[in-house]
């Protein structure tokens, strides 16, 4: 089995977060020929270009927002900073990031109902990331109190 180090790990989570990044910039730029592209396919109607491309462009802002909350995250735990406040910042931004996308592809259901799948799976991520969130916080609380005992 492959074992790298937790340096060497961190390291290429933070780079897949620069590619992720990268990678939305090039999908925001090339979002509507892609569009144009699965509505022919798909066989839709060319009404639904628009509200498509709108709703998708809105799912970029969450999903920023998490890619680069998500890259600070690496950066606290790469501080040894894993228990900090800052943490639990992060993980609630990316969870809320996660419940709007979620909203943003449940409404883009409507038009594409297979999205709906997608909507789900963004939801639950959320939950998940929520739950952590609420570990890790109790864990930075314990660790703080016991940092004012010793």
């Amino acid at each position: 089995m492959l074992k790298i180090s937790k340096k060497a790990s961190n390291t290429l989570s933070q780079i897949f977060c620069i590619l992720i990044f990268v990678l939305l910039v090039v999908g925001a730029i090339s979002l509507p020929s892609i569009m144009n592209f699965f509505i022919k396919v798909f066989y839709k109607p060319a009404e639904y270009f628009l509200p498509t491309v709108t709703i998708l462009y809105f799912v970029l802002i969450p999903a920023f927002v998490a890619v680069i909350s998500l890259f600070l995250l690496l950066d606290n735990i790469k501080k040894d900073k894993i228990f900090s406040r800052e943490s639990v910042a992060y993980l609630r931004t990316i969870s809320w990031c996660c419940m709007a996308a979620g909203a943003l592809f449940f409404i883009l259901g409507f038009y594409y109902y297979m999205v709906f799948l997608i909507s789900f799976a963004a939801f639950f991520m959320g939950v998940i990331l929520r739950v952590v969130k609420n570990v890790i916080e109790e864990a930075t609380e314990i660790k703080s109190e016991n940092d004012f005992t010793i």
